[in-house]
């Protein structure tokens, strides 16, 4: 399970980030109509986040730290 998670985020990170987060809040609303009531299901969501969020976050900071390094080199 871990692994399929890494793997769509591995996939997905490297389109935009908004198309990441409306793909994984698509998932997460597949999931809900599969298992309504299951701790498992619960687990995976948090744990789903929790990663997406990391997956941002490291994207974010690329993002900025190469338009540093394009900066510095315009100038």
């Amino acid at each position: 399970m871990e692994d399929l998670i890494k793997t769509y985020i591995f996939i997905f990170s490297h389109f935009n980030d908004a198309f990441c987060v409306i793909s994984a809040f698509l998932l997460l609303v597949s999931i809900d109509y599969i298992c309504i009531i299951n701790i498992n299901v619960l687990y995976f969501k948090l744990y789903f986040l929790n990663v997406l969020f990391e997956e941002i976050c490291l994207h974010f900071i690329s993002y900025r730290f190469h338009m540093l390094i394009f900066l510095a080199q315009k100038s």
